[in-house]
């Protein structure tokens, strides 16, 4: 859809600009190729790129630097003139403006929080609760290993490793915010649902929240 969305975009602001797509496997010479063409001028990354088209990148915004994978290139050019790229990662401006479309506005403060998985998608979803000034943040993924690194390459103190989904067990209040970042078959609401993770209705103790899918 992206084509679509950005050159419908163009045309009603009166750009001149065109969005075309790319799908290699790999940073390969049409890629680098399309980084230094003359009438470049950016582009969105996907998987499986996000990482590994860093190496072209002449600089990193702090956002991508803290997330680690990088979703937006955006072209520039420095004092003396030299072009150069720059790499981002959007992806947490936009799960925290979510978030704060629709909170309710006793929910001003997000007091707690839960985010399900440790890929590049919690890390960009951790950011923008950070950004909201998350008092507490609980992680949950199936592989314990993967979230204990998480926590020590992004998180700070506030940070809170769970064993299980059942969030009455935990120490301080249940989440009011809950973002699970896994693809949509890898979970259920119905129990022993072979390879798949059960999401059970007490995830959703608190009096009011909002839950963002990023499936």
């Amino acid at each position: 859809m992206s084509p679509t969305l950005h050159d419908t975009a163009f045309d009603h602001m009166g750009l001149l600009h065109s969005y075309g797509r790319r799908e290699p496997n790999q940073v390969d010479a049409d890629v680098r190729s399309t980084l230094a063409d003359a009438d470049f001028g950016g582009a969105s990354v996907t998987i499986p790129l996000k990482r590994d088209i860093t190496p072209q990148l002449d600089v990193l915004t702090p956002e991508a630097n803290a997330i680690g994978p990088v979703n937006t290139v955006i072209l520039f050019t420095n004092a003396s003139g030299h072009r150069g790229l720059f790499g981002d990662n959007t992806d947490w401006i936009g799960i925290r403006n979510v978030i704060k479309v629709l909170l309710l506005p006793s929910l001003n403060n997000v007091e707690s929080c839960l985010v399900i998985s440790a890929g590049g998608t919690a890390r960009a979803t951790i950011s923008a609760l950070h950004a909201l000034g998350a008092s507490r943040i609980y992680l949950f993924n199936r592989t314990w290993q993967s979230a204990e690194n998480l926590v020590h390459t992004i998180l700070d103190a506030n940070a809170e490793l769970l064993d299980t989904l059942d969030v009455t067990s935990v120490q301080g209040p249940p989440p009011s915010v809950i973002v699970p970042t896994v693809p949509a078959p890898a979970t259920t609401t119905e129990e022993q649902v072979p390879d798949a993770l059960f999401l059970p209705s007490s995830l959703f103790i608190a009096d009011a929240g909002v839950v963002v899918d990023m499936a």
